[in-house]
């Protein structure tokens, strides 16, 4: 891929839900697996990958704010979330609660945050 084949668009984040979570992105995944798709991604959608992020605003008791999530919601810098499993196609994943401190949270997109 070349600079090119991406633009940045800005959207507007719709107003929480009952059961809703905004996130503010803090890692997105850059996999082999992409180049993959990025074939067949239609023009103007959301490049696919799996972000780490930090719950930033909550309609959901299970999902604080602070809470770190991990999700496949591709390459964005805020998403909004629903915190029901049967409403995603990849169930919502918290960082685990005795997560180090000293670890980068970055690393919850490889070995130490697959399920």
């Amino acid at each position: 891929p070349k600079e090119s084949d991406f633009q940045l668009v800005e959207e507007e984040t719709p107003e929480l839900k009952d059961g809703e979570i905004l996130v503010e992105s803090l890692f997105n995944s850059v996999d082999p697996y992409m180049r993959l798709y990025s074939g067949r991604i239609p023009e103007g959608a959301t490049m696919i990958g799996e972000g780490c992020g930090r719950v930033i605003e909550s309609r959901n008791s299970d999902y604080p704010v602070g809470t770190v999530i991990m999700n496949l919601y591709g390459w964005r810098t805020h998403t909004v979330l629903h915190g029901k499993a049967s409403r995603m196609p990849v169930p919502l994943r918290k960082a685990p609660a005795d997560y180090p401190k000293d670890l980068p949270l970055s690393l919850l997109l490889g070995a130490v945050g697959m399920p």
